[in-house]
């Protein structure tokens, strides 16, 4: 079990996940993976997201370059 997945179970943590792509909007998450295979990557984040979910935390998804200091401030600012 991995560090994010422990501190889901023992803490009911929240986690904020920030990707570049970011993942489609999540009313869209049941049909992108019927269209998708399961090796497709966005498919994979999809299911890992649902996957920490079901751990019994929340996870906040955000699209931002982590290397970009003004675009990780307005994606925070956004929240």
């Amino acid at each position: 079990m991995g560090e994010t997945e422990r501190a889901i179970r023992t803490a009911g943590a929240n986690v904020v996940l920030v990707s570049r792509d970011g993942l489609p909007a999540r009313d869209t998450w049941d049909s992108y993976l019927r269209g998708h295979g399961p090796m497709d990557r966005t498919a994979r984040r999809i299911r890992a997201v649902e996957r920490l979910e079901s751990l019994g935390g929340t996870v906040l998804c955000l699209a931002a370059d982590v290397c970009n200091l003004e675009e990780m401030q307005k994606t925070l600012d956004s929240r």
